[in-house]
């Protein structure tokens, strides 16, 4: 269960990642959600894990020579199954309202999906090379830091060019709809 666990809190933090760096394409339209959304991008899938670790490594402490430690055991199982089963059924949920959105606006400004599946592509890259990168970076040894460093460094490139091809996108866009109202 771990392993979909997992790709789930990434799923979460992606979508509040996406909500807040694509706004009224994806439903965020206050100006305060954004930074609300990216403290949400850490702080959920922190919450929901702290929540799963916490109940699995607490099983093997309960006493199940008595009745009440079994039902301890019990109920600390059945938190992690909900927390872990929760949590994909979240990010599943979390995943076709983005969907539904995109969707829809996609339609509404005539922008076909192919413009699209590039930089979506590049940027799930970069987030999770960015987590790679991070977590090398930090937790490695000299020679393992300085190979995070670089792929944070890759990250913040692929970033870069993601932005790019978005701002362009969005000149393209600015500009034939000037043509064509002309």
């Amino acid at each position: 269960m771990t392993v979909p666990f997992h790709g789930a809190l990434g799923a979460i933090a992606g979508a509040c990642i996406a909500r807040a760096r694509f706004g009224g394409a994806l439903g965020a339209h206050s100006r305060w959600r954004r930074p609300r959304l990216f403290l949400l991008a850490w702080l959920i899938p922190v919450v929901l894990h702290s929540l799963f670790d916490a109940s699995q490594l607490s099983i093997p402490n309960a006493d199940t020579n008595t009745a009440k430690g079994a039902i301890e055991a019990l109920l600390l199982l059945f938190m992690a199954l909900v927390v872990g089963f929760g949590t994909i059924v979240f990010a599943v949920l979390l995943a076709r309202r983005i969907a539904r959105r995109q969707k829809a606006w996609l339609q509404t400004e005539r922008l076909p999906p192919a413009h699209w599946r590039g930089v979506w592509a590049q940027c799930l890259i970069g987030v999770g090379l960015s987590f790679v990168a991070l977590t090398l970076g930090i937790a490695g040894n000299s020679g393992v830091r300085i190979a995070g460093w670089v792929l944070t460094a890759i990250a913040v490139g692929i970033s870069w060019k993601c932005a790019r091809y978005l701002r362009e996108a969005a000149k393209r866009r600015h500009s034939s709809a000037a043509v064509a109202s002309s």
